[in-house]
């Protein structure tokens, strides 16, 4: 008996061993051009995402109610997405924050205006940061939202 291999092409190889295409500094200058193009959808999509925030996480301090939740923990994970592209990569993560807030308060059925409203005024200052903002003293906002998260869970 003879065993035979026949060799398939593949095509990602032979894609790949063709010099074609762009350079790396021409793709990343492209892509640049692109995310310049859509700064402005991603603007007002973010800030579409803020307002729902803005709307329902008040509506939590006294009802906790899954509806309102929801909506800001949807919303909030929309600004996380949005935030690096929009250049405002420290206001994501104060949504991640809220986030987790919200996650950790479902768990324990515990809900803090407090801390609620620390992360909605930290969410509003990081929007629209001074044009000398230290970055850091963004990161200390950050680490005080993950402070107070560790200290609302207990």
């Amino acid at each position: 008996m003879t065993v035979t291999r026949k060799k398939l092409a593949n095509p990602l190889a032979s894609i790949l061993g063709y010099k074609r295409g762009l350079s790396l500094e021409a793709a990343a200058a492209a892509a640049e051009a692109n995310l310049a193009r859509i700064q402005d959808n991603c603007l007002a999509s973010l800030d579409q995402a803020l307002g729902v925030i803005y709307r329902h996480l008040p509506e939590l301090y006294g009802s906790q109610s899954r509806a309102h939740a929801e909506a800001v923990y949807l919303a909030a994970n929309q600004v996380l997405s949005l935030g690096a592209h929009c250049k405002l990569a420290t206001l994501g993560k104060a949504a991640f924050c809220l986030c987790e807030l919200i996650d950790r308060s479902r768990a324990t059925e515990h809900w803090s205006r407090a801390a609620l409203e620390t992360h909605l005024q930290a969410i509003k200052l990081l929007r629209h940061p001074p044009a000398n903002s230290d970055p850091r003293t963004e990161d200390a906002i950050i680490a005080g939202l993950f402070k107070v998260i560790e200290k609302t869970s207990r």
